[in-house]
């Protein structure tokens, strides 16, 4: 994690998107998803850092980020991460949506 955050995760990720702009994240493996609440992956999914959001039917939700990183949360309801997508990408053509 990048020392600038102070162990907040969501600003950590704010930084390495920053740091990712420039790299190419198509052979980037996925890591291992650390648990983040719903109100801090709403924030990483408005901040647009959210590249790949998938939702399960027991309303878990991997995240995974322009940087690379893997998120995991748990929505409060089914389709709430399609509602926080819908506002910063309501097209649907910046974030991938996967649904089991």
């Amino acid at each position: 994690m990048n020392e600038e955050a102070g162990g907040d995760l969501v600003l950590g990720e704010a930084i390495a998107l920053e740091q990712a702009k420039e790299r190419d994240l198509s052979t980037t493996p996925i890591p291992s998803a650390p648990r983040i609440s719903w109100d801090q992956a709403r924030k990483l999914i408005r901040l647009g850092a959210v590249r790949v959001a998938a939702q399960h039917h027991d309303l878990t939700v991997l995240l995974i980020t322009r940087s690379g990183k893997a998120f995991s949360t748990l929505e409060p309801r089914l389709d709430d991460v399609w509602e926080a997508v819908a506002t910063v990408d309501p097209c649907g053509v910046y974030t991938i949506k996967v649904t089991e």
